[in-house]
């Protein structure tokens, strides 16, 4: 995770992702919990905010790659989900340290405006923009249970675009858009003065609003800054409760010894999307299990992730190295990915920081100006 005050991210040559940010989320975690004092968390945190202000930006945004030794642009894309990670992590970090560096925040905050990824005429969020050919993605986040929707709610705290965008994002998508993975039931209900068709799948008996691909980073990744649990007890609070009980069933049903699908590297190779199929409005493949994925479910099911942790050590037991459970394991095959992806390993710290300290990172966020504007929107809806 990030150290350098040159760069963004590992500090070696090559191109580094502004998803890097986890690892500013990862400082202030290991602040939390008493691996770093204050001090140090405030300086390593800094030197991430000297990089951010160097590198060259477009529309006020950052481009999604850069070269790590020269911080040049390696890229010609700029992401709306990648970007509103980092304004994540800069709002969590102006609750944690304000007399630090609140002011220096509020400043790249108040900077960007999401607006320019907002489609007025659909509702929703571009997934970015080439400037290459100076376009729009031809694409929309249009599916509302994925990792986006933290961002839009935070797009919503800003005053960037009107809370209705939150009621255009689809639950299911229409019926009649018949590529999709199942055919969606559910009825239309009326939120803002918007017609919401709360559709939903069936697994297993289970009714569940689906994500892209079934994955758990999709589902649970908003649970470590949202207060899911608590404000949307009809709807998202209900529906991560439900997605984490439809991947401890799959697993079972496929008898994998352990449980947990979602984004991870491949054993042997590269990087791929993993989740429960059925659960995913096109359904990602299976047969890869990640350890993140358990860590994600801790606060909603702490027995049975705790318990799932122990199966991996007692059924792979190389599957823990120096730094922690390494990347994923194929269940098929027993091959296990020894990597540590920096994303990866802050799905695993920022979890169990809220675990043991009731949701600090959650509270951050709402206790923030942005966030308690929109804690109606998480209040309000009842899904199936």
């Amino acid at each position: 995770c990030i150290r350098s005050k040159y760069v963004l991210g590992t500090g070696v040559a090559g191109t580094v992702n502004v998803r890097s940010v986890s690892s500013i989320f990862s400082n202030f975690s290991a602040y939390d919990l008493g691996f770093i004092d204050k001090k140090e968390a405030v300086e390593r945190i800094k030197d991430s905010l000297d990089t951010v202000e160097k590198l060259e930006k477009a529309h006020g945004f950052m481009y999604n790659y850069y070269d790590t030794t020269r911080l040049n642009p390696t890229s010609n894309f700029i992401s709306f989900v990648d970007s509103g990670w980092l304004m994540m992590g800069l709002i969590i970090i102006r609750q944690a340290f304000p007399e630090e560096l609140g002011n220096r925040c509020t400043r790249i905050i108040d900077s960007r405006d999401f607006s320019f990824f907002y489609d007025r005429a659909q509702g929703q969020m571009r997934h970015g923009y080439h400037l290459d050919n100076k376009r729009y993605s031809e694409y929309h986040y249009g599916a509302f249970y994925t990792e986006a929707r933290a961002i839009s709610l935070m797009a919503i705290g800003k005053g960037d675009v009107p809370p209705e965008h939150w009621f255009k994002i689809y639950r299911t998508f229409p019926r009649e858009w018949t590529w999709q993975n199942k055919v969606p039931e559910g009825i239309v209900k009326k939120y803002l003065g918007i017609d919401v068709f709360e559709g939903y799948y069936e697994y297993d008996g289970l009714k569940i609003v689906p994500s892209w691909g079934g994955s758990m980073f999709e589902g649970l990744m908003p649970t470590m800054v949202i207060k899911e649990a608590e404000l949307g007890k009809k709807n998202l609070g209900l529906n991560n409760s439900r997605y984490v009980e439809a991947h401890i069933r799959f697993a079972k049903k496929k008898k994998y010894p352990v449980w947990g699908l979602s984004p991870c590297t491949i054993p042997g190779e590269g990087y791929d999307a993993y989740g429960v199929k059925d659960i995913g409005l096109r359904g990602y493949d299976a047969g890869v299990v990640t350890p993140h994925a358990t860590f994600l479910a801790l606060e909603l099911v702490p027995e049975r992730a705790v318990a799932n942790l122990k199966k991996f050590l007692q059924v792979y037991p190389d599957i823990y190295g120096e730094y922690g459970f390494y990347d994923s394991v194929n269940v098929e095959t027993g091959k296990i990915s020894k990597k540590y992806l920096c994303l990866d390993q802050a799905m695993v710290l920022i979890p169990l920081n809220n675990y043991l300290n009731k949701g600090i990172i959650r509270n951050r966020f709402h206790n923030d100006e942005i966030g308690r504007r929109v804690e109606y929107l998480l209040e309000i809806e009842e899904f199936y």
